[in-house]
């Protein structure tokens, strides 16, 4: 899909048809994105546990420690973003408190 909507972007298809042909996606998902419509993944981030910018700073320090030669255990990462998540509805609160003071 990605391939699709950069090649309309950039020219090297003209028409949507085009690239249905050529990269065999859904016509109707090309023409939804196309118009500004959102990934199902990204329709759902206040569904998920972690934001985009949280979920990558966790991928970016798995790839560090695994880059270091350190193997991340599964149930360590769990926490890690439980912590993350823990720590934004934190600030929320704190943020809602200090508003309501006001």
């Amino acid at each position: 899909m990605q391939l699709a909507l950069t090649g309309l972007e950039d020219g090297t298809y003209m028409l949507v048809d085009h690239a249905v042909t050529e990269l065999g996606v859904p016509r109707s998902t090309l023409h939804w994105r196309k118009n500004g419509g959102k990934s199902r993944w990204e329709s759902k981030e206040k569904e998920r546990l972690l934001t985009d910018q949280e979920e990558k700073a966790l991928v970016d320090w798995i790839s560090l420690c695994t880059t270091a030669g350190n193997s991340v255990d599964y149930r360590f990462i769990k926490e890690m973003a439980e912590e993350l998540k823990k720590s934004r509805t934190e600030s929320i609160s704190q943020f809602v408190r200090l508003i309501g003071t006001t």
